[in-house]
């Protein structure tokens, strides 16, 4: 993330909206001190002493009107947590997926839901990838949870043989479910996806953000699946997709901003917006 590794110098971030304000944000890594202690999977927290644990990220906000906002930012067993410093602001709720990603987390998550009992069909979503999947449950394999997937065969079938395409499109649902009004990141979405139906998986996944008001951030390098998010918002009521590709530029890396009409453009043209 930072320069040439060194995070002794702060990152910043800065951009104008079409009216004109500015905001900005200040990442800056900082010794991980915590007034609270993450406890599970279901985001509790309870106050314990502050102590150094670990190495993290500090971001300041700065808004049009001139006002900070702090929070502190680290990565866990559970995923990507947000302290925020000010008590007069709620928690930042965030999930990480890797490129590869394991499935206890996601077990948890849907466990989640079934209990509070969320409106949410995610098989259906997830019959995209596979048409005859009828519904998805927990158990545990020596003690870890695992999820399971009935496809009509006589026993349930783990999650984890059911192809690559299924388990990751599951993760990533059941990440944007678990981050209500919070943000979901994504390394390489396409991953373990084929290219085929990623118009279909960007239409579910656009979906379930705008349901859970989560906001995605995902990663890509191929061209083919930002052709399928571009079309796929294209057909939605709402084209809330935006591109940003990092150029390096001597030792600075700057983002070209791709809105809907330059997308529109570039890609009708052939343009490289990789």
């Amino acid at each position: 993330m930072f320069s040439n590794f060194d995070d002794r110098n702060p990152i910043k971030i800065g951009g104008l909206q079409i009216n004109g304000d500015r905001h900005t944000v200040e990442l800056q890594s900082v010794p991980r001190k915590s007034t609270w202690l993450v406890v599970g999977e279901a985001m509790n927290y309870e106050p314990c002493n502050s102590n150094n644990i670990g190495q993290g990220l500090q971001l300041k906000y700065t808004s049009p009107s001139g006002k900070n906002w702090l929070s502190n930012i680290w990565q866990d067993a559970q995923g990507i947590k947000a302290e925020q410093l000010s008590k007069k602001t709620p928690l930042l709720t965030a999930s990480f997926i890797a490129a590869q990603a394991g499935q206890a987390s996601a077990a948890a998550q849907l466990s989640c839901l079934e209990v509070v009992k969320e409106e949410y069909n995610i098989v259906e979503s997830l019959r995209i990838v596979e048409p005859r999947l009828q519904r998805l449950t927990t158990g545990l394999v020596a003690g870890m949870p695992v999820i399971y997937g009935d496809i009509g065969l006589e026993r349930l079938l783990p999650l984890s043989i059911m192809g690559e395409g299924l388990q990751r499109l599951t993760y990533i649902l059941l990440a944007i479910a678990k981050a209500r009004n919070g943000i979901v990141l994504i390394d390489e979405v396409e991953n373990g996806l084929h290219h085929s139906f990623m118009e279909k998986v960007w239409h579910v996944i656009g979906n379930t953000a705008r349901k859970f008001d989560s906001q995605v951030i995902a990663t890509t390098h191929n061209y083919e699946c930002i052709q399928a998010a571009h079309q796929a918002f294209n057909e939605s009521q709402k084209y809330d997709l935006r591109l940003h590709r990092l150029d390096r530029i001597d030792d600075r890396i700057r983002a070209v901003n791709y809105r809907q009409e330059i997308l529109e453009t570039a890609i009708a043209t052939g343009f490289e917006v990789r």
